[in-house]
């Protein structure tokens, strides 16, 4: 069988598309789906179903399991697949029958070539997820609030996975194909940034500075009369970049290698002498190391270190983590000033330190997102599975931060 949700809602049986018939069997089949494998509680459907209950709800569930399960018998399917017990209804899926779980692990793959900078695996894994949609998810369903929730959500989800495909396109010269992709997404969602900004990329990589420009200005429309908001940095900078033509900006050279295996980074250098006078300090900062559990990778300990200049807190923070011994950090040690405290001197931006630590984890210059705001994707790529201390000196505001939480995965998402 196969279940498909990435588009109009539909059950294939034998290669024939079963006719699921009137509103609540649809909406019944994705709210099962959206669980496949457990037991949905009847309240769940209720919120799937309707908008507004009917006094016999619960009798009405009933009757269309009934139905689905007549469906499937009717198809030479097995009727048990729809099972029953004190804690709700279950639908058993195996393995290759739901799109949405192909979609996810196709994904993870494209998302693991792109931490290996292995960008040619990358646009490959990541197209054949998209091009498994059929339209926007779970098209012409009518259903209760969840349901629309739940459409919205897998639709964002797409999107994440088209600016991480056109990421990666672009970093192998595919930059004609990306202005015929996101052309249509960008009227379709107008006010997500980053897809005009790849597509001003795209479109100026194809020698039309002109068209690039004018995206620009629609974008920009689009969200003062929409959102009433300007366009944010990023895509500004680029607006600007694109109107000085910045070399920059042209598509790597063919030639450009392909890194597959990134690099230890030896920052701050090891086995430096604890500066005197800090011994309360280092045992607290110590202390952290026994919070991580390191079988459980999920786990992630953030340490923010305060005072007025001049105190000693770099040479705090320097000596610690060059001190400390590198066998708990396998991934390597990585460190990167904010410029926070020069005077004067512009701080660095959340975006200027991702291109920093990815410079450090040995991530190839041509490998890094043109677009600045989908840098941190990729950072959180190259993290995931690493254990690796990151130490971010001279922060001026929480907005120098990047958004550099790695990626964790422990199973098929749902």
């Amino acid at each position: 069988m196969e279940f498909r949700l990435l588009g109009p809602v539909e059950v294939v049986s034998n290669g024939q598309v079963l006719r699921l018939g009137g509103a609540k069997r649809p909406a019944l089949v994705v709210a099962l789906l959206l669980h496949a494998n457990r037991a949905v509680a009847l309240g769940q459907l209720t919120e799937a179903l309707w908008a507004a209950p009917p006094r016999a709800a619960e009798s009405n569930l009933r009757t269309y399991v009934v139905g689905l399960r007549t469906l499937l018998v009717g198809a030479g399917e097995d009727g048990s697949r729809v099972s029953t017990d004190q804690r709700g209804y279950r639908l058993e899926v195996r393995p290759g029958e739901l799109d949405l779980d192909t979609f996810e692990a196709l994904a993870a793959e494209g998302d693991q070539a792109l931490a290996r900078a292995d960008t040619p695996t990358a646009v490959r894994r990541l197209r054949a997820a998209l091009d498994l949609w059929r339209g926007p998810a779970l098209a012409g369903l009518v259903g209760g609030p969840y349901l629309g929730m739940e459409a919205d959500r897998l639709d964002q989800r797409r999107l994440q996975v088209v600016r991480r495909w056109a990421d990666a396109a672009l970093a192998e010269r595919c930059h004609e194909q990306v202005a015929t992709e996101l052309d249509p997404l960008v009227r379709a969602y107008p006010t997500w940034e980053g897809l005009w900004g790849q597509l001003m990329l795209a479109l100026y990589r194809c020698d039309r500075r002109a068209a690039a420009l004018a995206a620009y200005r629609e974008a920009y429309q689009v969200l003062t009369r929409e959102l009433g908001v300007l366009p944010g940095q990023a895509l500004q900078e680029l607006h600007q970049r694109i109107l000085a033509a910045d070399p920059d900006l042209d598509p790597p050279p063919p030639d450009t290698p392909v890194r597959t295996a990134l690099p230890r980074p030896r920052q701050p250098p090891a086995n430096l002498v604890a500066p005197a006078g800090r011994g309360e300090q280092f045992g607290t900062l110590d202390s952290l190391l026994d919070t991580l559990d390191w079988d459980r990778p999920a786990k992630v300990v953030i340490t923010v270190l305060t005072g007025t200049s001049g105190i000693g807190r770099t040479t705090l923070e320097v000596q610690w983590a060059a001190a400390r011994p590198a066998e708990p950090f396998t991934g390597g040690r990585s460190q990167l000033s904010l410029r926070g405290s020069d005077l004067g001197g512009a701080a660095a931006s959340p975006y200027d330190a991702v291109r920093g630590l990815l410079d450090a984890l040995g991530v190839a210059a041509s490998q890094v997102p043109v677009t600045p705001d989908t840098r941190p994707g990729l950072y959180r790529g190259v993290l995931a599975g690493r254990r690796i201390s990151v130490l971010l000196d001279s922060t001026r505001a929480a907005e120098q931060i990047p958004p550099a939480r790695p990626v964790h995965r422990t199973g098929r998402r749902r």
